[in-house]
């Protein structure tokens, strides 16, 4: 990449912080000690709570750490089924193999969530668990999948990592993504529509649960049961969130509507200059998904089909960084021993599919540029495999 190029660099992603983050913050370092230690955490759980409806909301360290913590509340025993989907991030199935439950893989529909008509069909006698992922701003079909949960008395384990602050939507009302599981966490990685840096959240309407992981993610210690400190009544772990990391994210989450809807106008952007390619379609969400544009999915039209890695390398040399989509789980070396029927949909996602920058830095005359970027280098593969 010569000079130019790099002084010119499209990053990915990159987070949006105000000066009343910066002062929030500032804050939580000067005087978020001893009496205060957890001020910062408890505004952020009572306002995660508020925000989305739901009882109960437990801060932590990650969403990796909230995916652990929810699975293990649980109690589900060694070899015991957990119904995932096959595209996916990574970090929603290492728990479950961690834990000593089985992954077991299912396609995703047209959401990019799992496929109810699939997961009714892959229920079995140690199915013990259905573990849905609110996928890049999109969502399941929630009626069918509760439909389908409650027939077969199966909780639902809800990731809304990647579509926090959209809504499932019906002809009655109106939930948001992220209440809708019997437990359900949130991510705040740095690529996340609101970010600590890390951070994640464990939400549910469950007492039971929600007690089982206090206790599960603060090395198992349960002063209110015991009446003892420094005991630990069960073996947990240490996922505790920084007072810092919570007035971050707790900053943010006092303007996520106003958040959503700058993803909104970026997203509507993409799809103006998408709109006459003719290599490539922006993904659209379905009717009953109030998204949150957390992140802007092409994917090639039949015209051409170029590997997503081919692509992603290719744009680099203008500058631009992109993101795969998803691998299939069931592809990598330390899942392929759990089957997986994958589909078409599923493969051609995995195999073509290149998420375009979704950071907060961009503009119209950005979006402009990189969609014509995008268009060129298609053109480029296109004119090589027609050369002859």
């Amino acid at each position: 990449m010569n000079t130019a190029m790099q002084s010119n660099f499209q990053p990915s992603f990159v987070p949006l912080i105000t000066n009343d983050d910066i002062n929030c913050v500032s804050d939580a370092v000067a005087n978020g000690w001893g009496k205060n230690r957890d001020y910062w955490i408890k505004d952020l759980a009572s306002s995660l709570a508020k925000f989305l409806n739901v009882k109960y909301v437990l801060p932590v360290s990650s969403g990796t750490a909230a995916i652990t913590t929810a699975l293990a509340s649980f109690g589900l025993k060694s070899g015991d089924e957990v119904i995932i989907p096959n595209l996916t991030w990574v970090a929603c199935a290492a728990p479950i193999v961690q834990l000593g439950l089985v992954p077991v893989f299912l396609n995703v529909d047209s959401s990019l969530c799992i496929d109810p008509e699939e997961l009714e069909k892959s229920i079995s006698r140690k199915t013990r668990l259905i573990f849905a992922v609110d996928l890049a701003g999109s969502s399941p079909n929630w009626q069918k999948l509760t439909a389908i949960a409650e027939k077969y008395n199966i909780p639902i384990l809800e990731d809304a990592a990647e579509s926090f602050g959209g809504q499932f939507e019906t002809s009655i009302d109106s939930k948001a993504l992220g209440s809708l599981g019997k437990i359900s966490i949130l991510s705040f990685s740095p690529t996340k529509i609101i970010t600590g840096g890390q951070g994640g959240a464990v939400c549910t309407n469950d007492e039971f649960l929600m007690r089982k992981s206090e206790s599960l993610f603060h090395h198992g210690i349960n002063p209110s049961k015991t009446g003892k400190y420094f005991w630990s009544d069960e073996i947990g772990y240490n996922f505790q969130i920084t007072n810092l990391q919570s007035a971050l994210i707790s900053s943010q989450l006092s303007r996520i509507t106003d958040i959503v809807n700058v993803r909104k106008t970026y997203y509507a952007l993409y799809e103006k200059y998408l709109k006459k390619s003719d290599f490539v379609s922006l993904y659209k969400y379905p009717s009953n998904v109030k998204s949150n544009y957390w992140m802007y999915l092409i994917i090639p039209k039949n015209k051409i089909l170029v590997p997503k890695e081919q692509v992603l390398l290719e744009v680099s040399k203008y500058g631009i960084d992109l993101r795969p989509f998803f691998y299939l789980l069931s592809d990598m070396p330390v899942y392929k021993q759990f089957y997986s029927n994958v589909n078409t949909y599923n493969r051609f996602l995995a195999d073509y599919g290149v998420c375009l920058p979704y950071g907060y830095d961009l503009c119209e005359e950005k979006i402009a540029s990189i969609v014509d970027t995008i268009e060129k280098v298609y053109q480029q593969f296109y004119s090589q495999k027609h050369a002859f």
